[in-house]
């Protein structure tokens, strides 16, 4: 047998690629110790490692094999073969540096019984592949059955979007979270669900990722349903990657968190509002107030507070009970907003006190408001069949920045023209750089 009607022989035979495998090579009375890369019934693919680079080829010479496959313990002694190829490849990684040799292995001749042995162990390991494969492909619909029932019991929605941003997948949660059926659903873009703006957000996020690789925090967006419905919606993402590991698209959980917006609106309007009367209440009034003098200041404008109280109020308390004093209140409020603009910001500082922030630096005038304030709080109040007329305001005037460059120093100075007023009732007192007249010697637009 020629090398290479050897190899061709060898060729023609079934082969079975073997995983893990050892094999011993008697030569020239050297042993070479390799790993057997394939088996068949012409031959075994042979490959080791040479022990210095001078050691010439072993192409048709006589030999010997010993096999041990780990894989199923099989193991042949002494099989005679003829090397029918061998050749050397430099291998520069290798941390030896040694050159590795591969050679191909033809069988000369087997006795019976190891012939018998070789064609069982070549049956077994194709019996055995098929098995395993039909076993990983079982194991492979259970776990995607899984993945469904799991995928399905959550209550979140999930999706998968490819990188376009058109949905791929979704379960029955995110179906019904958005109002769509299914069949409308499979293929639509995530700009169906929100306005211009949301979505150029959620793009930017989106697209960040990708170009980072860095995937985005839990972030909120508002998702707008099929019926027209907005809800609030928090998405986690991870990547969807191929078999080269590049990014086709995303994968994600949607929860909705509407209720948990509404309850963070409603605690964030508790803490700057007067639940009584529905304004601004004194914290907001100091927030406000600093961020409004900081604008005055920026460029060189004036601001006003007006500091009310509300005169003979404890009578209607006395008179009428506490829930006829709620009511006067929130009537009193309503009257003020009447007659204040939307630049204006009104605060109830507490009790029957109220304040009131003039930041409109192009038509301000805070004679003019305290004169129409007293006049529509003086309006008599009609509380369960009860007429009450009894009620007037007294108005503290301070200015920025002729009474204060701060808030503590306007709030003490508008308070201060409040008292003055109050002792005559009814009427409006300016701070006025602390001379307390009821004109300003200030020129307002």
């Amino acid at each position: 047998m020629s090398e290479i009607s050897g190899f061709v022989e060898r060729r023609k035979h079934p082969r079975v690629t073997i995983s893990s495998g050892t094999a011993a090579l008697l030569t020239n009375s050297e042993v070479r110790m390799g790993k057997i890369v394939d088996l068949s019934m012409g031959g075994v693919g042979f490959s080791y490692t040479a022990k210095t680079d001078e050691e010439g080829p072993v192409t048709g010479e006589h030999s010997r094999i010993d096999l041990l496959m780990h894989d199923s313990d099989f193991y042949i002694e002494k099989v005679p073969c003829r090397i029918i190829s061998d050749f050397t490849v430099h291998n520069r990684l290798s941390l030896d540096h040694k050159s590795l040799h591969r050679c191909g292995i033809a069988f000369e001749k087997l006795t019976p019984a190891q012939k018998a042995q070789l064609e069982y162990q070549i049956q077994i390991n194709s019996s055995e592949a098929v098995a395993k494969s039909e076993h990983l492909e079982k194991e492979l619909k259970k776990s995607e059955e899984k993945y469904r029932i799991i995928l399905e019991s959550i209550e979140e929605g999930y999706f998968e979007v490819d990188i376009t941003g058109n949905i791929t997948f979704f379960n029955s949660s995110m179906q019904k979270m958005v109002g769509y059926r299914p069949e409308e659903l499979l293929g639509l873009s995530y700009r169906s669900f929100t306005n211009a703006e949301t979505a150029r957000r959620v793009f930017r996020a989106y697209n960040k990722a990708y170009r980072t690789g860095v995937l985005p925090v839990p972030f909120d967006w508002e998702l707008l349903k099929k019926n027209g419905e907005k809800i609030h919606v928090e998405t986690s993402l991870a990547f969807i990657r191929n078999a080269e590991d590049q990014i086709i698209g995303f994968r994600g959980i949607a929860r909705d968190v509407s209720m948990r917006k509404k309850i963070e609106r409603e605690l964030l309007y508790m803490a700057s509002h007067d639940h009584l009367t529905g304004l601004y209440n004194r914290g907001a009034l100091f927030e406000r107030l600093r961020e409004t003098i900081a604008y005055a200041k920026r460029f060189n404008l004036k601001c006003a507070l007006l500091f009310l109280d509300l005169d003979n109020f404890k009578s209607v308390n006395d008179t009428y009970g506490h829930e006829s004093g709620d009511f006067l209140l929130k009537e009193a409020a309503v009257r003020l907003l009447s007659v204040l603009r939307e630049t204006d910001y009104i605060c109830r500082h507490g009790g029957d006190e109220f304040t009131i922030i003039l930041s409109n630096p192009e038509n301000m005038n805070p004679v003019r408001v305290a004169e129409k304030v007293i006049q529509r709080i003086s309006d008599p109040y009609y509380i369960k069949s009860h007429q009450i007329d009894f009620i007037t305001t007294s108005v503290g005037i301070s200015i920025y920045p002729d009474d204060g460059a701060d808030v503590d120093t306007l709030v003490k100075h508008a308070d201060k023209a409040m008292y003055k007023a109050k002792k005559r009732k009814n009427r409006y007192i300016c701070f006025n750089k602390g001379k307390f007249t009821k004109k300003l010697d200030l020129e307002f637009n």
